[in-house]
């Protein structure tokens, strides 16, 4: 930089610029890929920037639980015997199984009504296009269409926006059964 920041012309900020970025972005992945508990997160995380969901002012709750989510901070059984505090499994459901995102989203039967609402939201605010493709995904693909920002890059920023609502409201609402659990 010292051989061109004092030069006249400018041709030199717009190289600077995107080899800069690139390293701020390998420097992240990096960062990500030596934390055994960031894996999934990793899996998810589009850019080393500011994510779509982060930017509805009006959500802060919803924002920082979808954040804990994605990073292995929610307190779900996993999260907690990660750090040896709990056994792993869930609490909530008669058969306790691991207590994981895709459990707990998806399948956790103590969620059953929570998540009939959750879908009917998705159907009745998102384009039928959206709600029928995430129906038919499997269930690792429905997680990162609910913590990513899968849909944005899909869809477009208007049904992302919808449907990262969803997710938000969903989170909020099973929030305390994790706080409880």
């Amino acid at each position: 930089l010292d051989d061109v920041v004092f030069r006249d012309d400018n041709e030199w900020y717009d190289s600077f610029l995107t080899i800069s970025s690139q390293q701020h972005k390998s420097n992240f992945l990096s960062e990500c890929s030596s934390k055994s508990s960031l894996e999934f997160y990793e899996s998810i995380k589009q850019t080393p920037f500011l994510e779509n969901y982060l930017t509805s002012s009006n959500d802060f709750v919803g924002q920082r639980l979808k954040f804990k989510a994605r990073t292995g901070c929610l307190g779900i059984g996993t999260d907690l015997k990660r750090r040896k505090c709990d056994d792993g499994f869930c609490k909530l459901c008669s058969l306790h199984p691991i207590d994981d995102l895709t459990h707990r989203f998806f399948t956790c039967s103590h969620n059953q009504r929570e998540r009939i609402d959750f879908y009917n939201r998705i159907k009745t605010s998102c384009s039928p296009d959206v709600f029928n493709m995430f129906l038919t995904l499997p269930l690792n693909e429905k997680l990162k269409w609910c913590l990513g920002d899968v849909v944005f890059s899909i869809w477009g920023k208007d049904q992302g926006f919808l449907f990262d609502k969803c997710v938000k409201q969903f989170l909020v609402t099973i929030n305390n059964d994790i706080l409880n659990s």
